[in-house]
């Protein structure tokens, strides 16, 4: 499995909001600097994420982008499946459906996809930041 650029900058933009509080909004060019991206590419990161409710954003000079939900409430799968549209593209329908029933019920492959997608919703923001801080 491989993750997307915009899924891994996607989660390194949640974590850094969440390490910094839900209180001080981050800048779009403050969140680039910091992760080193460039800001149109972040700028469709954070669209993403702010159509699927993970990310509030906040106008005027002092503005920028704050976690919709607690750390606790978003969970890694949440942001993969904002950002790329699902967890695993070979079970990805909007992608191919054909393709990826015939996948999905050959051999097991379809716990393999419950698993990992399972996997990815039971990591929240506050376990990766925990994690982290270790």
């Amino acid at each position: 499995m491989k993750l997307s650029s915009k899924s891994w900058y996607g989660v390194r933009l949640m974590t850094a909001l969440a390490s910094a509080g839900r209180e001080q909004p981050l800048s779009l060019r403050q969140a680039a600097q910091q992760l080193e991206i460039s800001p149109k590419y972040l700028e469709q990161i954070v669209s993403a994420l702010t159509k699927n409710g993970l990310l509030t954003g906040i106008r005027g000079t002092q503005g920028g982008y704050l976690l919709s939900e607690p750390p606790q409430s978003i969970r890694l799968g949440d942001i993969i499946r904002a950002t790329d549209g699902c967890i695993l593209s070979a079970d990805c329908p909007q992608k191919d459906k054909e393709r990826s029933e015939s996948l999905a019920s050959d051999c097991g492959w379809r716990q393999f996809f419950h698993a990992v997608e399972a996997a990815a919703d039971s990591i929240t923001l506050a376990d990766m930041i925990k994690e982290r801080d270790k």
